[in-house]
């Protein structure tokens, strides 16, 4: 699905969407134009690519209620906006979670987790400005705490290792963010 570059500055909402095992050259959304884009209960699962990209225009970018999962590249790739994250569930991408290097970054209530690279990476402030709070970040991996085998035990450590860390490293992120801020 790609959005184009010559779309309207007027907010434009994007609701209720699937979109599930493309295997194309580039992302499984592609967002351009300018404005506000607004994703809304969509679902991005299983493509070879990555999930949500911006390939340039979009002033505001929000994903709210939505799961992008299972990706084979990042699951949202935003190269300029301002991006806000709400009440979304960002697991088991092949690369990152959220990236995200210019611009403001709000995420909320969202679960990001297991995925290949950061959960989240941004470029250090003062390029750029985070907020928000209550997220659950590399916590959730499917894996109890209180494994018993050594499979699972081996599993949980593997998924600890370099899952779910928020990039270039935590102290650019505020407290509360969640992943250890």
């Amino acid at each position: 699905f790609a959005m184009p570059h010559d779309t309207p500055s007027a907010p434009v909402l994007l609701g209720t969407l699937s979109v599930l095992g493309v295997c194309q050259v580039g992302p499984a959304i592609s967002l351009g134009g300018g404005g506000t884009i607004l994703l809304d209960t969509i679902e991005v699962a299983d493509n070879c690519d990555a999930g949500i990209e911006q390939t340039g225009g979009a002033t505001v970018t929000q994903v709210q209620g939505s799961k992008i999962t299972g990706n084979g590249g990042d699951g949202i790739h935003i190269q300029a906006a301002n991006l806000t994250v709400t009440a979304s569930f960002i697991v088991s991408n092949g690369g990152r979670g959220i990236f995200h290097p210019f611009g403001s970054l709000t995420v909320k209530a969202t679960t990001i987790a297991g995925n290949g690279s950061c959960g989240v990476e941004i470029n250090r402030p003062p390029i750029m400005t985070v907020a928000g709070a209550g997220n659950l970040i590399g916590s959730y991996d499917g894996v109890p705490d209180n494994c018993t085998n050594q499979a699972c035990k081996e599993q949980r450590d593997l998924q600890a290792t370099n899952r779910g860390n928020l990039c270039p490293d935590a102290q650019a992120y505020p407290n509360g963010f969640g992943g250890g801020r």
